[in-house]
């Protein structure tokens, strides 16, 4: 009867603690990734938060001769223990936002631009710890080139 209730004592504690989003269980394969490379540059408005932001203020530039495409997608990346972990969000959003996507607009050459992207909308709450924040773009031209870039951010 102990081991019941010590058993039933760790459910009810685990589910009230507030540990924040899930995280997939393998570390990013991109471990290392720039704020800035090909020209292309990503940054914040904001990177120390003093509470979880609902929204990101992303700064980008492209300072290549190309034009890039993008789309209103990022994808969120816990650190822990040292390494970058991808948190996990219901695939849902993307029926909710069908502009939830990773291309359909384009950065052109030498021109700078503002999205917002709502973490709200992911349907999770960041708690104290640090972040970053991943974008891709795609070069519009044969052959196509991936660029991956990120900058991180705190929540205190």
């Amino acid at each position: 009867m102990i081991r019941i209730g010590t058993v039933f004592l760790l459910l009810i504690l685990a589910g009230c603690s507030n540990a924040g989003p899930a995280a997939l269980d393998h570390p990013s394969p991109d471990q290392k990734l720039f704020q800035a490379r090909d020209g292309l540059s990503i940054d914040l408005a904001e990177d120390v938060f003093e509470h979880p932001p609902d929204r990101l203020e992303i700064l980008m530039e492209n300072k290549s001769p190309k034009n890039v495409g993008y789309g209103e997608y990022v994808y969120i990346e816990v650190k822990q223990e040292g390494e970058w972990f991808a948190l996990i969000h219901s695939d849902a959003v993307f029926l909710k936002d069908p502009s939830m996507k990773d291309f359909g607009m384009e950065l052109e050459s030498f021109e700078q631009t503002v999205q917002h992207f709502s973490i709200a909308a992911l349907g999770i709450t960041l708690p104290p710890g640090e972040y970053r924040l991943v974008k891709t773009f795609l070069s519009l031209e044969e052959p196509v080139q991936e660029t991956s870039l990120a900058v991180s951010f705190r929540v205190e």
